[in-house]
């Protein structure tokens, strides 16, 4: 996803803008993390869909049985995908007083590969809770609810990383 800017552009942020290559590099790096967070909310947002189709099914097969749960869990990922697509756009702009450094991007972007991971989990934890019968679905959901509770600490996780930075430690 790296951009490429005319030569002309290059030379000269090299001889009167020393600083521009610098500047350009951070804003792509706060463009990444917004397509990042992007990508989440979808998925998020396709579990959320998956979620209203079983309860719409179960409703018109007139089975109640778990419909609080699925009801709990929608609202859960509706609060964890707001979160996430409204926190603060990018890693560190280039004018923050503390500039993040590369270790520290690195482990943040990690982080954020290990939410993609837990995402794949939700997934697969839903297709499983969907395909039991009726009379497992309240045991099922519980487990699934574990699987959002341990999501949206891992998003507190990385917000205390980042608190952290900011705080200087």
């Amino acid at each position: 996803m790296p951009k490429t800017y005319p030569k002309r552009l290059e030379d000269f942020g090299k001889k009167y803008v020393p600083l521009l290559r610098t500047y350009l590099q951070r804003e792509e790096t706060r463009d990444l993390d917004k397509v990042i967070r992007d990508e989440l909310v979808n998925k998020i947002q396709g579990l959320i869909d998956r979620i209203n189709g079983a309860k719409q099914t179960l409703v018109e097969n007139k089975v109640l049985t778990g419909l609080d749960l699925l009801d709990r869990s929608t609202r859960k990922l509706d609060k964890i995908r707001d979160s996430i697509k409204f926190a603060a756009r990018g890693y560190s702009g280039v004018f923050d007083l503390e500039v993040m450094g590369d270790d520290q991007l690195k482990r943040l972007l990690d982080f954020d590969q290990s939410l993609f991971d837990q995402i794949s989990g939700l997934e697969s934890g839903l297709s499983e809770t969907l395909s039991k019968p009726a009379a497992e679905l309240k045991t099922s959901l519980s487990a699934l609810d574990q699987k959002i509770k341990d999501f949206e600490t891992k998003l507190d996780q990385r917000d205390a990383y980042a608190r952290e930075r900011q705080a200087g430690k």
